[in-house]
């Protein structure tokens, strides 16, 4: 990983827990990086609900990660 991607992972990992990020190793590994945006937009429920706060930090990771 390069520094933003592990920026980006790390802030996931804290703001999910490092149980949602293991979910995500899979498709960092194989590269398929389409697959992982995918999956990494998912994490923005608050208590069932999408909370536009979670949708607006998940897109700044992605960013980071991507950039």
């Amino acid at each position: 990983l390069n520094t933003n991607q592990w920026a980006a992972l790390l802030s996931f990992s804290y703001n999910t827990g490092t149980g949602n990020a293991d979910n995500l190793i899979p498709n960092i590994n194989s590269g398929d990086y389409m697959a992982l945006g995918e999956q990494w937009h998912k994490y923005y429920y608050a208590g069932g609900v999408p909370n536009q706060e979670l949708i607006d930090r998940r897109e700044r990771e992605w960013l980071l990660f991507v950039s």
